[in-house]
């Protein structure tokens, strides 16, 4: 009897832990979908950026994105949102790559920039933070132009978390902070508990085999050769 309420027991704990890794994927998708916007939107005649993030990188220092700029109202060839009017110019935070230019009649490409990461130390992993201020400024006949910035993350990764803005004449930037997704938190959690758990029943073992006095096992002295390389 008590074996089918262990069995019971068992079914019920997997499937609840199932349902609530289900759950908090959705949930955590949903977040990680959302897209932020500032800037000046409510200009018939700006530019409208899309920055899409591709890759946090720590170790370096620095963050991959995709810009894409849509022109619209008069800055704009004839309404089509990717070929200007006149030639373009948008100036980034990117110290590699500090300027876009977008010839008249011609359309528009995406272009990687790369951007410096603020703040934030790797080895604090899986505890880490990092904190990234990007800006644009756009111009058309070195005159500024109303811009409005449309941003996602794509890193499968980390989370981004709009923590301020500012705009100004013909530019807008915006305060972002990374972090770990969920999902890569309570994995690193669970590898550290394992690494522990098997440490541990090593030193287990070691203290039984001392007490009693077994001397060299070799079959005990392999099985903690196994778990130390686990």
């Amino acid at each position: 009897m008590w074996r089918a309420g262990l069995a019971l027991t068992v079914i019920v704990g997997v499937a609840a832990l199932a349902t609530l890794g289900i759950f908090g994927y959705s949930n955590e998708r949903d977040q990680r979908q959302a897209e932020y916007v500032t800037g000046d939107s409510t200009s018939p005649d700006g530019v409208r950026l899309d920055v899409t993030v591709q890759r946090v990188d720590p170790a370096a220092r620095q963050l991959t994105v995709v810009v894409l700029a849509h022109p619209r109202g008069r800055y704009s060839q004839d309404g089509d949102p990717l070929v200007p009017a006149r030639e373009l110019v948008i100036d980034t935070s990117s110290l590699s790559q500090g300027t876009l230019t977008f010839k008249a009649g011609d359309r528009i490409q995406a272009q990687n920039v790369t951007l410096g990461l603020d703040t934030g130390v790797l080895t604090d992993y899986p505890f880490d933070r990092y904190t990234a201020t990007i800006g644009f400024l756009a111009s058309v006949g070195d005159q500024p132009v109303p811009v409005d910035l449309v941003f996602r993350n794509y890193d499968p990764l980390f989370g981004i978390q709009p923590t301020g803005a500012a705009g100004q004449p013909g530019g807008v930037a915006a305060d972002l902070l990374f972090k770990r997704t969920r999902g890569t938190f309570i994995l690193a959690l669970f590898l550290m508990a394992a690494m522990w758990v098997l440490a541990l029943s090593v030193l287990g073992a070691s203290v039984i085999l001392v007490r009693h006095h077994h001397g060299l096992v070799y079959p005990a002295l392999g099985w903690m050769a196994a778990r130390s390389e686990e």
